[in-house]
């Protein structure tokens, strides 16, 4: 399921005029204060995420690029990079491993995914919150694939280990679980393009990113892999001000943020022209990893 919300579009070169999401101009421009107050602490830390040393070893990529096998934009601050837009990619590092007893995502066990696929971060001390995102990836890569993964000479005792390499986030518990869509998506990627005849077919699983950007954790609901949102319309303003800054055209989040997103200031000041400087980027809902394919790899 992907819901589209379009920005404006131009009548002529004197006016615009905006189309969707549209409320009455003089809705008021108040939020709760629980809201309020979550998004003050999450600005705070924010912007001193945004203060960090710009001196990284991480590369940090323009939005605009061509289309790639197993990369995609997520919209994250990271330390290295010292963006608010992180390159998320799934290596070509392919290769036979054992796979670990025990993932926790909080105070639940998860379950073993059903194909002999596991995620490896590329940090050697990952933090509980990103094993859980790898762990859920898994799942929801292995939902799609079944038993159809391309082989990497693994026994039967082993599993089949690609390499994720995600830019560790400035706060495990406000910006990693909101990374997990972006890795099951450039995971799925790769394998489909290791799973081509030959490499003349690897457009077939190219990742249509360019100025573009996923913002949605992943949670196990009913055992399918869902998209989660997050917290609060406080927290989702300030990733949608980022995108915004960044020039971003379109964002994509869980579909259970679609009634969290009308609560927003972005979305209340949509049809007023005057508090945009340019374009804001169009706003697209998915539920789960089979919606963010479809949309992306065509």
């Amino acid at each position: 399921m992907l819901l589209g919300l379009t920005a404006f579009v131009p009548l002529s070169n004197a006016a615009i005029v905006w189309t969707s999401l549209t409320r009455q101009h003089n809705t008021s421009s108040s939020v709760e204060h629980g809201v309020a107050a979550a998004a003050s602490l999450a600005k705070t830390q924010h912007n001193a995420s945004s203060n960090a040393s710009s001196n990284a070893s991480y590369p940090c990529p323009p939005v605009r690029t061509d289309a790639a096998v197993g990369q995609v934009f997520s919209l994250y601050y990271s330390d290295g990079c010292g963006e608010q837009v992180s390159l998320v990619q799934a290596l070509d590092s392919y290769e036979p491993a054992s796979r670990p007893e025990y993932v926790w995502h909080g105070a639940t066990l998860l379950p073993k995914p059903s194909c002999a696929l596991q995620l490896r971060s590329q940090s050697n001390y990952p933090q509980p919150n990103r094993k859980a995102n790898l762990r859920l990836a898994e799942l929801a890569v292995c939902e799609l694939f079944g038993s159809a993964l391309p082989s990497c000479g693994a026994t039967d005792n082993q599993v089949c280990e690609l390499m994720i390499k995600a830019p560790i986030p400035s706060s495990d518990d406000l910006q990693e679980p909101t990374v997990g869509a972006a890795i099951a998506l450039v995971a799925y990627s790769q394998l489909c393009a290791m799973s081509q005849n030959s490499t003349y077919e690897h457009y077939k699983c190219q990742i249509h990113g360019s100025e573009q950007a996923v913002c949605a954790g992943l949670q196990l609901q009913g055992g399918h892999v869902h998209f989660k949102g997050l917290e609060t319309p406080g927290l989702l303003d300030l990733k949608l001000h980022d995108a915004y800054m960044l020039r971003l055209k379109d964002v994509t989040l869980a579909a259970e943020s679609s009634d969290q997103y009308t609560k927003t200031e972005d979305y209340k000041n949509r049809p007023d022209v005057l508090s945009w400087s340019h374009y804001p980027p169009k706003i697209d809902f998915c539920q789960d990893l089979s919606c963010l394919v479809n949309k992306f790899i065509r």
